[in-house]
């Protein structure tokens, strides 16, 4: 099964079981994948070296909010990050020690 289908497989997971986290992560990375499958010269499809690719992005951009709503003492934006975080761990490939 590709990302692409195990993604729509846990958005509906995730609307059953009314888990909030996941199902706004899991929605971003919808959109993230529908913005490179349309943009302009792509073909409809994303290999798994570019979701893979989009994924690392969306966790890099929740990384650094993390870090900026840290240094800024915001701590209830920053747990929101890291909560998103944690969600898009789960289906990037295991980093190697």
């Amino acid at each position: 099964m590709s990302l692409d289908q195990n993604i729509n497989t846990e958005l509906k997971e995730a609307m059953l079981a009314k888990n909030e986290v996941k199902l706004r992560t899991i929605k971003a990375i919808k959109a993230a994948f529908l913005i490179a499958k349309t943009e302009k010269g792509a073909s409809g499809e994303i290999t798994t070296e570019q979701e893979i690719k989009i994924l690392q992005k969306l966790y890099n951009q929740r990384k650094e909010s993390f870090e900026i709503f840290t240094k800024e003492n915001r701590p209830e934006l920053a747990a929101r990050e890291k909560e998103e975080m944690d969600v898009l761990v789960a289906y990037l490939p295991k980093q190697l020690d």
